[in-house]
């Protein structure tokens, strides 16, 4: 899979990324504005300073566009090793010419496979809750390539709860959680919502906050560094959701 690995590493918007590389494969010139350039008319056309510059390879060729000013509807555009300048409308180049870091991230936070997570603390306020499982390999399913397993799944006080539906529910509506936009900077104050994931098969734990930064909005801390900003209505979903799980009571299925 796809990472945005600067300036800092994200998971790729996978709808942004093919929106681009459709914007790429079919682009063609309206307008042939000038031949050879020189410096005086590279600024002229905003060359000197782009507005954007995209490169890729594809059919193990490498490629290079560059955008420039944006005048009457269209861009003036340069292909590498092609010393002229192109009127290109912007609709065509829109995707990659006016994308900014957010638009190519994916608006998830971290989705650790359920069968992983050994251990699931949520900590609302100052109340921690355990959601701690153990599983039992399922011969009748495993094969000698991937072992299946049964899991139970206690909660508070080592309750029983419900793992097939109840638990797997609340986890959907856990990592379900969505940012609306990036986040630059961590917030003073205590996180309303702390989840903490342990697995079966590694030592490390990954973290993530919700500290309140404005009015019913949170800004989202995974493992020390601002991720996001997220409404009230999700943090409220997920400790309704996390209630309905540590009260024995049915959980909805996330619409």
């Amino acid at each position: 899979a796809m990472k945005i690995t600067v300036p800092e590493e994200y998971d790729v918007n996978s709808t942004k990324l093919s929106a681009v590389e459709t914007a790429l494969s079919s682009l063609s010139a309206d307008t042939v504005e000038a031949v050879n350039p020189d410096a005086a008319a590279l600024k002229t056309y905003g060359l000197d300073n782009p507005t954007a510059v995209v490169t890729f390879t594809a059919d193990k060729k490498n490629y290079k566009l560059t955008a420039g000013a944006k005048k009457d509807g269209n861009y003036y555009v340069m292909f590498d090793g092609v010393d002229a300048v192109y009127g290109i409308s912007a609709s065509k180049v829109s995707e990659w010419a006016e994308a900014d870091l957010f638009a190519f991230r994916n608006r998830m936070i971290y989705l650790p496979y359920i069968e992983t997570v050994q251990s699931f603390t949520i900590t609302v306020g100052d109340q921690t809750n355990e959601l701690n499982l153990t599983r039992t390999k399922d011969e009748s399913k495993s094969t000698q390539d991937k072992p299946a397993y049964t899991y139970k799944l206690t909660g508070n006080g080592g309750k029983t709860l419900d793992y097939e539906n109840n638990y797997k529910y609340f986890y959907q509506t856990a990592i379900g959680v969505q940012i609306l936009e990036p986040a630059d900077k961590i917030p003073e104050g205590k996180p309303a919502l702390t989840y903490e994931y342990r697995y079966f098969d590694k030592s490390t734990v990954d973290t993530v906050q919700f500290i309140k930064s404005a009015d019913r909005r949170y800004t989202v801390v995974f493992n020390g560094k601002p991720f996001g900003i997220v409404t009230q209505d999700d943090i409220d979903a997920v400790t309704e959701s996390l209630n309905l799980l540590e009260s024995g009571k049915t959980v909805p299925q996330p619409a």
